[in-house]
């Protein structure tokens, strides 16, 4: 897995954002074979702000999650056994359904915005050159 993204990244095929420092990786194990990963959101990590952060301020959220709250990361749930969100940003969710020992088929949906309909084709492109058949990152 990071051997791809990393090779996929240096290949040039689209800009990175600019890492200073490494940001450590957290996953969160869940009681039912969920889990969420990636990196912890901090200010050396450009993807914390991709996605709106302040539901870690509400009362309620804190109560409930407790002390880890702040390095949850801003990556990509898996829900068990087969649905998984991409990382900020994508707008994308997949579905992996096995076909049999050796094979998997796997389902992709695209969101966009719809207040943004002058990105939607953008939004596309980026999607299905990120993930997917033609992937740089999974086919």
């Amino acid at each position: 897995h990071t051997v791809t993204h990393v090779s996929a990244t240096m290949s040039g095929w689209r800009r990175a954002p600019v890492q200073n420092t490494v940001s450590p990786n957290m996953a969160l194990l869940g009681e039912y074979g969920h889990v969420l990963g990636g990196p912890e959101p901090n200010d050396r990590n450009p993807n914390t702000f991709r996605r709106d952060q302040t539901w870690r301020q509400r009362p309620e959220a804190r109560r409930d999650i407790g002390p880890l709250i702040d390095r949850i990361p801003s990556g990509h749930p898996h829900i068990f056994p087969n649905f998984w969100v991409t990382g900020p940003g994508n707008g994308q969710v997949s579905m992996r359904m096995p076909k049999g020992p050796t094979k998997t088929e796997i389902w992709w949906f695209t969101f966009v915005d719809k207040t943004t309909p002058d990105k939607h084709q953008a939004n596309l492109q980026e999607a299905m050159h990120t993930f997917g058949p033609a992937g740089m990152l999974e086919q």
